[in-house]
Formats: C-alpha cells, structure tokens, sequence
C-alpha cells in the first residue's frame, strides 16, 4: 500500500513498491498524513427489487471497507486514515445523482447513477465536514 510503500497490488506481477521516478529506488513510506477514504453514497433506484439490491450492495461495500481498512491496513504513527460517510446522509436525498435526472433511468438495467452537480457539491461537503472534525 502506498502508505507504507511496502507493496502495492499490480496485475500480473504482485506487489510492487512504488519507485522514485529520478533515482529508481523504492519512495519512503508515508510520514505524519491523514488520507480520507469514503463509502458510497446510496442508489436510489425507482425498482424496490434492484433498489434493495443495489443497497445491499453499497452496504456490504462499507464493511468491507471499514473491515479492511481496521484489520488490514498498517498505518505508520503519526498518520491515520478516516472514513467519511457518504452513505447515511444522503439517504433521502434528491437529485444526487443522475439516475434521477432526465435520461438518466431508461429501464430496471439501464440507468446512471454519477453524481449530480448537486452531488459533487454533496461529497465535497461530506469531506469537508470529516476534515474539518479532526483534531
């Protein structure tokens, strides 16, 4: 992982450390930085069947972020990495995503679900608030 730099998964070859591009030797590990990380934010689709699902989905997502984020992860002292929680506040929320613009739900499995404007604007907010919380 880039934080430690002791290895970061590559397709075909395994783990790797990420080498200085000047001198071609491995980076330091990551000192004294806070590294945000979020969940998804939730998927309102209009079908409860594939709403269900895709918020079954979003949720096992979170745990597994947050299991492997608290039992896999080594951060070296003095950094930390935080969770911010896209999920839980936009629950209810309209127009996050395109899914519930114009042409953005054609059918059950044909739809969009990128952020809105207003979505961007919503994430950008949810870090800001995490950020701004820390000590």
């Amino acid at each position: 992982m880039l934080l430690n730099n002791d290895g970061v998964l590559s397709p075909n070859v395994g783990a790797v450390s990420v080498l200085d591009p000047v001198t071609g030797l491995p980076c330091r590990a990551l000192r004294n930085v806070t590294i945000l990380v979020s969940n998804y934010y939730s998927l309102p689709h209009p079908v409860p069947l594939f709403f269900g699902l895709l918020d079954s989905a979003v949720r096992g997502f979170d745990q597994g972020l947050r299991f492997w984020l608290k039992e896999k992860v080594v951060v070296p002292a003095g950094s930390r990495v935080e969770v911010v929680d896209l999920y839980t506040p936009s629950l209810g929320r309209q127009g996050l995503v395109t899914i519930q613009r114009r042409l953005g739900y054609n059918g059950p499995l044909d739809f969009d679900f990128h952020p809105t404007n207003l979505g961007h604007a919503f994430i950008a907010g949810e870090f800001k608030k995490k950020w701004n919380s820390l000590p």
